[in-house]
């Protein structure tokens, strides 16, 4: 269960105003956030599915990628990340997230740029499922009905005493799970960390 941590801000905004950080990050060292959230149920459904492998998509900081790589080592599970740019194949060392995921166990397959975009074609997933036979396939960021159930988790009857809740949106996953788990009463809004655009529900 994750904590609020209220925000003395009273001075600046006036006593009628509360606000307080959702403390996500205080799950685990290394899964933790919402990216533990997205990750809960999907590794549930592959270790009930039997998968022996998780692969997922991700550039060469994703959060996404070292998060997962550390999930799959402490369940067990091999892992595969499809990395956006070939040009890192011979030169990732250095890199924090890669090497971190590489310590975890996470083998790599650096694609190009145009081949990445493919990681939601159905014929390159299948191109994948058949090179890496028994797998579980997790989007790129980690999005899907799945992920977005595990973060609707994160709101709870706690905090329904709030007006507005706001996150970071990448993928936009976190930002359904909470609309789902919003009060009628409640905005919810998602400030992009991607090209500086501005989103709300």
């Amino acid at each position: 269960k994750s904590i609020q941590q209220k925000l003395p801000l009273e001075n600046l905004l006036g006593a009628q105003y509360t606000v307080a950080l959702k403390r996500e990050d205080l799950f685990h060292p290394t899964v933790s956030g919402n990216k533990l959230r997205k990750l809960k149920y999907n590794i549930a459904e592959a270790l009930h599915k039997k998968n022996e492998t998780l692969i997922t998509f991700g550039g060469a900081y994703s959060n996404h990628i070292s998060a997962t790589a550390a999930a799959g080592k402490l369940i067990g599970l091999k892992m595969v990340g499809i990395i956006r740019g070939e040009e890192l194949a011979n030169n990732y060392k250095g890199n924090a997230t890669l090497e971190f995921a590489e310590a975890c166990g996470m083998n790599f397959e650096f694609v190009s740029r145009e081949r990445y975009r493919l990681k939601e074609n159905e014929e390159y997933l299948s191109e994948l499922s058949a090179k890496y036979p028994n797998a579980y396939m997790l989007p790129e960021g980690g999005t899907n009905a799945l992920a977005i159930k595990g973060c609707a988790e994160i709101l709870t009857e706690e905090d329904a005493d709030f007006d507005y809740i706001c996150t970071a949106v990448g993928t936009g996953g976190t930002l359904a799970g909470l609309v789902s788990a919003s009060k009628t009463h409640q905005t919810v809004v998602g400030y992009s960390v991607l090209k500086g655009t501005f989103q709300t529900s």
